[in-house]
C-alpha cells in the first residue's frame, strides 16, 4: 500500500508542475446508475441498483483526483430455511401437510406478522473510494482510461442465526405446538484500505458535459481477509465547471 501510494503523489507532483498553466474545467460531478455484479461478474435479480455521486478534480489533460460514494444492496437466499420443515410461523409459503391455508389465515388475523424469508441475508455496503483517474487515450470525442486508489467501506450484514421451537396459544384457547422461529443476527463494520480500480469508456457530449460506461472493482487487487469484493457495471453523467 505504502509503495501504491508513493507513486501516486510522485506522479500527481510531477505531472501538474508540468500542467500548472492550462486552461481547462476543473472540477466535474459524476452522477452514477448500474448494477452490482458478484465474484464471476455475474448478475443476480436480487441485487438492487446501485447509484452513487461522485467528484473529479483534473490535474491536466491526462489526470485527475476522483472520489465516488456507492451504495451495493444485496439480498440471498436464508440457507437454514427449507421447504418441506415443519411449520415454520414466520416462513411465507411453507410446504407443511399439517397446516392448512385456514390456519395461517387464522394466525395471521389474530396479529401475528408473516416474515418471507426469500432473500433473507441481506448486504449493504456503502463504498467511499479515491483514486487516480489516468485518461491517456482520446479519439474525437471518445475517450478510454482507467483508475486505481483506494476504498473505506461501511458494511452492515443481516441473517438468521438460531433457531428454536415455541408453543402458541391464541386467545380463542387454540395450541400451536413447537413452531419454529428464529433468531436474526445484526452487524456493522468499516473497513479502510481496500483496492479501487476502474476502467471506462466516456463520450464527450459538449465542452461540460459527458456520458461514461465504467466498470468498477473493489477489493480486487488487495484486501484484508474475508471481505466480500464488489464489481459494480455502471452508466455515468459527468458535467464540469
Amino acid at each position: 500500500m505504502k509503495f501504491w501510494f508513493c507513486i501516486i503523489t510522485l506522479l500527481i507532483n510531477v505531472v501538474y508542475g508540468l500542467n500548472a498553466q492550462e486552461s481547462i474545467n476543473r472540477h466535474s460531478i459524476l452522477f452514477h446508475t448500474g448494477l452490482a455484479l458478484d465474484d464471476g461478474f455475474v448478475y443476480t435479480n436480487n441485487n438492487l441498483p446501485t447509484i452513487g455521486l461522485g467528484y473529479s478534480y483534473k490535474l491536466n489533460k491526462t489526470f485527475s483526483i476522483d472520489a465516488s460514494l456507492f451504495s451495493v444492496y444485496k439480498k440471498l437466499g436464508d440457507p437454514t430455511v427449507f421447504g418441506w420443515e415443519a411449520f415454520n410461523i414466520i416462513t411465507r409459503n411453507s410446504n407443511s401437510l399439517f397446516i392448512s391455508q385456514a390456519d395461517r389465515d387464522k394466525i395471521t388475523n389474530v396479529g401475528i406478522k408473516d416474515l418471507n424469508s426469500d432473500g433473507h441475508v441481506k448486504f449493504l455496503h456503502v463504498p467511499l473510494s479515491v483514486s487516480l483517474n489516468i485518461h491517456p487515450l482520446r479519439i474525437g470525442r471518445s475517450t478510454l482510461g482507467f483508475a486505481i486508489g483506494a476504498t473505506a467501506t461501511y458494511g452492515s450484514y443481516k441473517a438468521s442465526r438460531d433457531e428454536f421451537t415455541m408453543n402458541i396459544t391464541l386467545k380463542d384457547g387454540t395450541v400451536y405446538e413447537n413452531l419454529t422461529f428464529k433468531q436474526e443476527i445484526e452487524s456493522r463494520n468499516l473497513v479502510i484500505g481496500g483496492s479501487y480500480s476502474k476502467l471506462y469508456y466516456r463520450y464527450d457530449l459538449s465542452k461540460k458535459n459527458a456520458i461514461q460506461l465504467s466498470m468498477h472493482s473493489l477489493d480486487f487487487f488487495w484486501s484484508y481477509r474475508n471481505i466480500l469484493g464488489h464489481h459494480l457495471l455502471t452508466f455515468d453523467f459527468n458535467s464540469s465547471f
